[in-house]
């Protein structure tokens, strides 16, 4: 396998010269066993050894949440009885090593090159660091595991990934974006505290990020002042200045006792379910109606409503306990508030309840991604997973599927 000359018997001159890189880097998160003491941490990564911790337990964090959490959904509540049988637990434990490693990877390569666009490094040192840093994480994270015997190959796969890397012109994931009352203002949000912000429609960008471990998952301006950030950790942030400065809303009334929001105390205690803390949320998407009014929507059917402009969130039953992707307040006075979210969840709020839309979740084995109903008309566009189109005429009422060939010639008509 290629490696940089001298790289491995000069490792301490090496780490020496990344110290001024690394100290504008992001910040560590968590090997699973420490998420009490790790998960929130936010200081900076000062030296080869912190980036090294922090791609291999945030790698470890995400794979099992993101593996484990996708098997719940789809088992439900036989979840715990599949992992008796052996030879399944055997492929999960393989399917985990992958999915670390596909985020080691990504998230390696994504480390580095945020250090990088804050100093001016040449590419090969990032290169290097790039193929330090993993190599050693992907070593400690299949620590005592059979599957470590295609690590070779993997390091050579990673090798070529870091060579063929532009490193200088890498940029991060966005998640979501939003225009303010200017269609030139656009902001975009994303992973490690990334936000950014065009005042040109697009034509350059200004770094605003938060410089912080924490997923930016939802954006939303009522103006081109006045907007609010969704993310990870129960994370909702407001500006007033256009994104110049966040401050965190962390005023949330009426959360569930427990993860399970329909267990008793003593069945919870007895099931050794934990407490749910607003840091334990993971928000998704939101969306204002004015600068007053808005929700914020997350995983197990969390929906958030404020009526001033966030100073208090309060938690409203959405009438799902599915991940809610995304939610859509109507025009004031013209049509009914709307949320969707995995497994065919389309919700729908009547006279200040929610409630499901049975029809389309028995027909839609799928997620819906997002809605769009323009405020007074009756023609509505839902989509999701495996193509899923969904079109309304009433406002939301009643949802029908339709082939995306069939849409296409109603647009040219």
């Amino acid at each position: 396998m290629k490696r940089l000359p001298g790289l491995w018997m000069n490792i301490s001159r090496f780490q020496q010269g990344m110290v001024r890189l690394l100290t504008t880097s992001v910040s560590p998160g968590p090997l699973l066993p420490r998420i009490l003491k790790l998960r929130f941490d936010r200081s900076k990564l000062g030296t080869v050894e912190r980036l090294v911790e922090f791609v291999h337990t945030r790698s470890s964090y995400i794979a099992q949440t993101s593996l484990h959490g996708y098997l719940k959904t789809r088992m439900g509540t036989s979840f715990r009885a599949w992992f008796e049988d052996d030879a399944f637990s055997a492929s999960i434990r393989i399917a985990s090593v992958k999915v670390f490693l596909s985020c080691l990877s990504d998230l390696t390569v994504f480390s580095v090159a945020t250090a990088g666009r804050q100093t001016v490094v040449d590419d090969a040192v990032l290169e290097a660091l790039a193929l330090h840093a993993f190599r050693r994480a992907a070593m400690a994270g299949l620590a005592g595991q059979p599957e470590r015997d295609d690590l070779d190959a993997t390091l050579d796969a990673f090798d070529r990934r870091t060579r063929l890397e532009d490193w200088q012109a890498a940029q991060p994931h966005m998640f979501a974006l939003s225009r303010g009352a200017s269609p030139n203002h656009i902001w975009a949000v994303g992973p490690v505290g990334a936000i950014i912000h065009s005042a040109d429609g697009g034509e350059t960008w200004q770094n605003q990020s938060l410089g912080r471990d924490v997923t930016l998952n939802g954006v939303s301006f009522a103006s081109d002042t006045e907007g609010w950030i969704a993310g990870e950790f129960g994370s909702i942030l407001r500006t007033s200045d256009g994104g110049q400065t966040w401050q965190e809303q962390k005023n949330v009334l009426n959360l569930p006792r427990y993860t399970r929001p329909d267990l008793s105390e003593e069945d919870a205690i007895a099931q050794r379910v934990p407490r749910l803390y607003l840091e334990d949320l993971f928000l998704i998407d939101v969306a204002f109606r004015n600068p007053t009014e808005g929700y914020v929507t997350g995983e197990s059917g969390i929906l958030l409503h404020t009526v001033d402009a966030g100073e208090t969130w309060t938690r409203i039953p959405s009438g799902s306990f599915n991940t809610l992707l995304s939610v859509l307040p109507a025009a004031s006075g013209q049509g009914a508030d709307m949320a969707t979210g995995i497994l065919g969840t389309l919700a729908r709020e009547e006279n200040g309840d929610w409630r499901l839309l049975q029809d389309v979740r028995t027909h839609v084995l799928t997620w819906i991604r997002d809605i769009s109903i323009p405020g007074g008309a009756s023609f509505g566009l839902a989509c999701g997973g495996k193509g899923t189109i969904l079109v309304t005429t009433d406002g939301g009422k009643e949802w029908k599927r339709t082939a995306s060939e069939r849409l296409a010639r109603l647009s040219q008509s």
